[in-house]
């Protein structure tokens, strides 16, 4: 635990541990990263300082007020429901930066259909169509590379992901939220998305040997569409302790894959916890349907309902 997190820092340093991946953001909060790499731990995730990058932050937030950067105020507009959320994600060695070429399309209503209440996020997709190659270009030079210069400026380069949310507003861009780190289930639609080697990816960033004008390749003529089951109630009260089957026949599903966030294997078994978000990606050809995620859904049930949502 924080601060000084030994106990850590002794098992990479005796199994000799060639790049540690720190995926919370709240460990990245705690100073974990500032941990790993005093003990000279090749380490992806920002520092303490620069895990401040966060839109929650009063920090940010007058970062963002200094470089002009658009922010998604606390009133929220009467055109929310028809202003479609994206999310960018870029990698960084502390020095240079490079962005995902293509963006995803987020989805928060709770059920099918735009219903529901908000969430953390039930789905996505990618690529989206809002974003063209002149929107990414814009995104990366207003809001990106300003963010990125400013955080070297001050002394905290930042080394790792970036994941920034974007409302595509009538007048442009706004943030809606940045995170120092790789947010799901965004994170799950884009990244089966990538043709390259991600741990060489990540560890170059981790070693400052991120080449500078880089674009990460994706492949070509695919698509990815993510979809989270979570237990019935969320986001409000829910019940703890479902066990979920049918996994093993969800992987049969060509391109499938299955994230679990809140889940806890009990003898043999899946049981969900917190709120036992399962996720689904699917990469397919550009072309794809709702019948993808429909057979991944299909695959997988539980002793009490999830609540599934495709984001229509």
């Amino acid at each position: 635990s924080a601060p000084h997190f030994k106990e850590l820092k002794d098992f990479c340093k005796e199994r000799a541990i060639s790049l540690v991946v720190v995926g919370s953001q709240q460990l990245l909060q705690e100073g974990l990263g500032d941990a790993l790499r005093s003990v000279n731990l090749p380490t992806f995730g920002p520092s303490q300082a620069a895990a401040e990058l966060d839109s929650t932050k009063p920090f940010t937030q007058a970062l963002a007020r200094k470089l002009n950067l658009p922010m998604v105020g606390a009133e929220q507009s009467d055109d929310e429901d028809i202003e479609p959320e994206v999310s960018v994600i870029a990698f960084s060695d502390g020095k240079n930066f490079a962005v995902l070429p293509i963006a995803s399309q987020d989805h928060k209503r709770c059920h099918d259909d735009d219903m529901g209440p908000l969430t953390e996020g039930m789905g996505s997709f990618a690529p989206s169509p809002l974003v063209d190659d002149a929107l990414m270009e814009t995104i990366e030079a207003k809001f990106l590379a300003p963010l990125f210069d400013s955080l070297k400026q001050q002394e905290r380069p930042f080394v790792g992901c970036l994941h920034t949310q974007l409302r595509l507003t009538y007048s442009g861009p706004q943030i809606v939220a940045l995170k120092p780190c790789l947010g799901e289930p965004v994170a799950q639609a884009l990244l089966p998305l990538l043709d390259l080697d991600f741990w060489s990816l990540l560890s170059d960033c981790a070693l400052g040997k991120l080449p500078a004008n880089y674009v990460p390749k994706v492949r070509e003529g695919r698509s990815s569409v993510a979809v989270v089951m979570a237990s019935g109630g969320y986001p409000g009260s829910f019940q703890r302790g479902h066990t979920i089957t049918g996994l093993e026949r969800a992987l049969c599903v060509p391109g499938a894959h299955v994230f679990h966030s809140g889940t806890a294997l009990e003898q043999r078994d899946v049981d969900s916890s917190a709120p036992a978000r399962i996720s689904s990606s699917n990469s397919i050809p550009r072309r794809f349907t709702r019948s993808a995620s429909n057979r991944f859904q299909s695959s997988i049930s539980s002793s009490q309902k999830l609540v599934s949502c495709g984001g229509r």
